[in-house]
């Protein structure tokens, strides 16, 4: 626009940029002379279909005008006037009235076009079944536009395996439908390995203009797949496409946000990457240096509890556990405390306890060391003790 601002009013360019840039005057023909001016339909108008039945209506008026010639001509000629005069009054109060009748009868219609334009979507007007053809049209027996905003309704429509339409409203005199999709998350770690689904809580998925859905739970889900949007004045429907904004597990979200995509229409089993990491923990006498402890009980970031045993040698290793703090309290005979881990990675946890055999090891020690001193500083007390021995 500023290059064809200075193209068209001579001005030197403001910088370089303007100046190698290209205006938009190629576009038109200014050569070519002005069309004729031609009024447009509005997108909202709806096309009338023309009456049914004009053929027969035609004809029956045909007839009777005939007819009604025929009596007029007979009455000047005849001598009795008054009663030819009076029954083709008759008769053409009779054409007036079934003319009426047969107008009646003639009912106007409208084309209503949906949204997307999809064959077999079900609609309901004033207790009458319809459905959209090819092209995406029904037929509607009114021509009253009140009538037809307030009385035809879309109703859910199974498409085909997995997809349904859901009737979402009028938008510029056009039914909108909102498309369906039988959703199957799979979840997987960093490594790739599969994640049961039942270890999932909540997954919010974000979407354009601020939409946000909640699913909860493991298994299908029903998740919009297209949005209305306008081009122009007329509304299309588009492939929606999600962003994984967060997935729960144990309390903690598992994923980055909005970093992965869904687009229901071509993704029917989404694989979704989920931080979730092995934890191996080993616990071992500190002096004696063996395998110690039967169990240990593990509280979740959620606050949730749950005890393991461990094996023969003192460890256990953990799978699949969705990253965030952790604490590890070891069952052991000695003096045991509680671990705080920060999940997230593949973590070893290696713990030292001291048990109570190497207290009293260490005490005993402590004792002799003692005793020993004690003797080796009385030299009384050591020949009493070499006395006692001999």
């Amino acid at each position: 626009m500023l290059k064809f601002i200075e193209h068209n009013w001579h001005l030197k360019p403001l910088a370089l940029r303007d100046a190698r840039a290209k205006d938009f005057l190629g576009a038109f023909d200014f050569s070519h002379g002005p069309r004729p001016a031609e009024l447009l339909p509005s997108p909202e108008t709806p096309r009338a279909r023309p009456l049914k039945g004009r053929g027969v209506v035609y004809l029956f008026y045909g007839g009777a005008l005939l007819a009604l010639l025929a009596l007029f001509g007979a009455a000047v000629r005849g001598e009795r006037r008054r009663r030819a005069a009076g029954l083709a009054a008759i008769l053409a109060a009779a054409v007036v009235l079934s003319g009426q009748a047969g107008g009646s009868t003639a009912q106007a219609a409208t084309e209503v076009q949906a949204v997307p334009a999809l064959p077999g979507l079900r609609l309901s007007f004033e207790g009458q079944r319809l459905q959209t053809d090819a092209g995406g049209l029904v037929v509607v027996p009114t021509d009253d536009r009140r009538a037809l905003r307030a009385g035809l309704r879309g109703l859910d429509t199974p498409l085909r395996h997995g997809v349904r339409a859901r009737f979402s409203g009028w938008r510029r005199g056009r039914l909108t439908f909102r498309l369906l999709y039988d959703v199957h998350p799979a979840f997987v770690n960093t490594t790739g390995r599969r994640v049961d689904p039942k270890r999932i809580a909540t997954i919010t998925l974000a979407g354009p203009a601020g939409a946000r859905l909640v699913l909860r739970g493991a298994g299908a889900h029903w998740i919009p797949g297209n949005r209305i949007v306008a081009i122009g004045r007329r509304p299309v429907s588009r492939p929606l496409a999600w962003a994984v904004e967060s997935v729960t597990a144990a309390g903690t979200n598992v994923v980055t946000r909005s970093q992965q995509k869904l687009v229901p229409s071509r993704q029917r089993h989404p694989r979704i990457r989920v931080r979730f990491y092995s934890l191996r923990f080993a616990a071992q006498d500190a002096l004696l240096r063996r395998s110690i402890g039967s169990a240990i009980t593990l509280r979740y970031p959620n606050g949730h509890e749950e005890r393991h045993t461990l094996g023969h040698d003192g460890a256990l290793t953990l799978h699949a556990l969705p990253r965030g703090l952790y604490h590890v309290r070891l069952q052991a005979p000695g003096m045991a405390a509680a671990w705080p881990v920060a999940l997230s990675r593949d973590q070893k946890l290696e713990v030292s306890v001291i048990s109570y055999l190497d207290v009293a090891l260490v005490f005993g020690a402590l004792t002799a060391i003692a005793l020993g001193l004690l003797i080796a500083g009385q030299p009384r007390l050591r020949a009493r003790l070499r006395r006692a021995m001999a």
